[in-house]
């Protein structure tokens, strides 16, 4: 797509902001990046569009990610600091009355990262899930979880699993208490593999598969 700077003042000039919202919208991802860099317009209109579904599957990607965000070219290798740089730069660009999810496949290295700074960057998030790989015991990251949450102020939707390794005998019923009360927004979580509702203030099993519909996630496969 070319874009010419006489073209951009005639469309900002004539049309209203949202109708070239929906246009982007229907562009390519390719497009999208290159009207970023028309005018600040463009860039404040564009932005939000391209980054609004974001697949981070490596180490690496999480890296360029982050460094891509800020425009930092002296991040070459993967740090927690780009965790940091993730979170700051999707907090510049989602509007806080914006429902967010936040659905990430981590490992032990940077599953407290995430949770610290998503809670401190956007509180607003809506919907977190969590896929652990290589995790840390099962009691940290209850314990975790719990130290984080309080600062979440409109966290509906929690699902937490482990796809490494078969979690030992344990209390649900006082794990999903105690992250109820750290999170009074709280009204259905996924413990691995059972979820809970909360009702008329109590907390009752819920199906896995209405769960995930709930939630606006995919179904993971067992």
């Amino acid at each position: 797509m070319v874009l010419t700077r006489r073209a951009h003042k005639a469309i900002s000039r004539w049309l209203p902001n949202e109708t070239i919202t929906e246009i982007v919208q229907a562009a390519p991802r390719s497009d999208q990046a290159s009207l970023c860099r028309v005018s600040k317009l463009f860039r404040d209109l564009c932005l939000p569009i391209l980054y609004r579904v974001v697949e981070l599957e490596a180490d690496a990607s999480v890296a360029d990610f982050g460094a891509t965000v800020l425009s930092n070219a002296a991040l070459t290798d993967y740090g927690l600091d780009a965790v940091e740089n993730i979170f700051v730069g999707l907090k510049a660009m989602i509007p806080s009355d914006v429902p967010f999810i936040c659905s990430n496949d981590i490992c032990d290295k940077i599953f407290s990262a995430v949770v610290d700074s998503l809670s401190r960057n956007l509180p607003h998030t809506r919907t977190l899930q969590l896929c652990l790989y290589d995790s840390p015991a099962w009691n940290e990251v209850i314990g975790h979880l719990k130290n984080c949450l309080p600062r979440f102020t409109g966290l509906a939707f929690l699902s937490v699993h482990n796809s490494s390794w078969v979690i030992p005998t344990r209390n649900e019923e006082e794990e999903i208490n105690v992250l109820g009360d750290a999170c009074s927004t709280l009204e259905v979580c996924r413990l691995d593999r059972r979820a809970w509702r909360k009702v008329d203030g109590m907390w009752e099993t819920y199906p896995l598969t209405d769960f995930d519909a709930l939630a606006g996630l995919e179904s993971w496969t067992l």
